[in-house]
């Protein structure tokens, strides 16, 4: 069974995917073939979950619509990354951690479902959800932390769990969750919010006015439209670590 459905309602399809792009301006169609001239004239490709690997042509195609301005989105996690590995790598992202994703290292450890903080607004921070996230890594020491997932108890590092480069006049943004698109993690059919909020909403128009250097749209201060469905919900106390400043993109860091 494929991992994101092609019934744009069900709670692994991209009905709301779609909508949230659409309230951005764009025209989203679906891509029957990946091939350079269906792909001529877009500016944003989105893969959720990939089902089959992608062909020496179609990973020449994806690259080549990134060097010449194009903006591609992966979401995918470690269970579901197997089909989309050597694009990945040719791409320089390994979803797991290079290690793993290259067969020389252990298994990576799920992250599971956890908020992190992407935009400091000063008095207030800005969240992503997730719904299973994994670690992912660059071969590229100037790729770009846009969310980080839980700290590492061990080593006291910040495993980066969305991640961006440049590559050519384009850019190549990797969310290691396979489910982070889908309507569960975004939008549900009937418009309620998620306890409360609609912190991925928010996150995609912030992370498209981001990658086509427009002004940065900034995210508004999270309040409850139901706060009565949120219960013993409290505010951070203190700024997490990895969240950028105001008016600053995320920090860099250097891929291990």
């Amino acid at each position: 069974m494929e991992r994101v459905s092609g019934e744009s309602w069900r709670p692994n399809g991209l009905g709301g995917l779609q909508l949230t792009l659409m309230r951005n301006g764009y025209l989203v169609m679906s891509l029957s073939e990946f091939t350079w001239r269906r792909l001529q004239g877009a500016g944003l490709l989105v893969c959720a979950a990939p089902g089959r690997p992608f062909t020496a042509r179609e990973r020449e195609v994806a690259r080549r619509f990134v060097e010449q301005g194009g903006i591609l989105i992966f979401t995918v996690g470690w269970p579901e990354a197997a089909a989309s590995r050597r694009v990945l790598a040719e791409l320089g992202f390994y979803v797991g951690g290079r290690g793993a994703a290259e067969g020389r290292g252990p298994e990576p450890k799920p992250f599971g479902h956890f908020k992190a903080p992407y935009y400091n607004g000063g008095d207030y921070m800005a969240y992503v959800r997730f719904h299973a996230a994994w670690s992912v890594e660059s071969s590229d020491p100037n790729a770009q932390p846009l969310a980080y997932g839980p700290r590492d108890p061990l080593t006291g590092r910040d495993p980066t769990v969305i991640l961006m480069r440049r590559l050519g006049r384009g850019k190549v943004v990797v969310v290691a969750d396979s489910e982070f698109a889908t309507n569960q993690n975004l939008e549900n059919e009937g418009g309620q919010p998620f306890e409360g909020l609609r912190e991925n909403a928010d996150f995609w128009r912030w992370l498209l006015s981001y990658l086509n250097d427009q002004p940065m749209w900034i995210p508004p201060r999270p309040v409850p439209e139901t706060p009565a469905a949120t219960p013993g919900a409290a505010a951070p106390s203190a700024t997490p670590p990895g969240a950028a400043p105001a008016d600053e993109p995320p920090p860099q860091e250097q891929a291990p």
